[in-house]
């Protein structure tokens, strides 16, 4: 099991990061190029020509973001792996908190939100094979983008936008991939700490979420525990919701 003292170590780096100016898709890029990398791998980017979000959607990718993917290799299924999402959502808190000084919240399980809109977006996909699970986790940060053309106010935001100043995308990225040594080096993955700030980022908590009622609690497993207008609880596992 982890401790504090563990969650503050750096684990060694094997694993390469490679970086492109910009690239079609990191997730895409990386899982195109996953079979012979190793378990950490990371690609970073400037631009997407085609970035991806949930459900198929496209992810807008302006100048001034942060794309960002990790490999993940892990020996087989496991049901502690839908894990992933939600640590890959506290730890690019820490990294915003430590090299932007820009405190986000979490929309469960996995987009970051300020008082201006959405600020990050993360798309995680896995695939089983003979070698064990693969999973690649994106991460989209808006960082300096200063306009988001064709969006509603309000709906999207970026560390300028928040705070009115330029902040160093490759200190970020490099952040981000310290947080996320820290959460995925061992298994168990979930340490007690991490469920703990997990908990206490959750800005739908409190909240009505569309159809499922009112959100009550995380579980340790990081599913969502909802209140029916019927008096009896709901459990949501995974996927999108709308909070009202």
């Amino acid at each position: 099991m982890k401790t504090d003292t563990d969650n503050n170590k750096i684990p060694a780096r094997s694993a390469p990061v490679l970086f492109e100016e910009e690239t079609v898709s990191t997730n895409t890029e990386l899982k195109a190029r996953a079979e012979h990398l190793p378990h950490g791998t990371v690609l970073w980017s400037l631009r997407q020509t085609a970035g991806r979000g949930r459900s198929g959607r496209s992810f807008l990718s302006p100048d001034g973001g942060l794309y960002y993917s990790m490999l993940l290799r892990f020996p087989e299924p496991d049901e502690r792996l839908t894990a992933v999402t939600p640590l890959a959502a506290v730890a690019a808190v820490r990294a915003l908190r430590k090299v932007c000084g820009l405190e986000a919240r979490i929309k469960w399980p996995n987009d970051l939100l300020t008082d201006g809109g959405k600020l990050c977006g993360i798309l995680t996909e896995s695939t089983v094979g003979a070698g064990g699970m693969q999973i690649v986790v994106g991460i989209g940060i808006n960082v300096n983008t200063k306009a988001f053309p064709g969006l509603p106010e309000g709906t999207a935001c970026s560390v300028f936008t928040e705070t009115g100043k330029i902040s160093g995308i490759e200190a970020l990225a490099a952040q981000l991939t310290a947080e996320l040594d820290r959460a995925f080096a061992p298994l168990p993955l979930t340490a007690p700490e991490d469920l703990a700030e997990y908990r206490r980022l959750c800005c739908t908590l409190g909240r009505k979420v569309s159809g499922h009622g009112t959100a009550l609690r995380i579980e340790e497993d990081f599913s969502l525990v909802t209140l029916l207008p019927d008096g009896t609880e709901d459990r949501i596992y995974f996927g999108e919701i709308f909070q009202e």
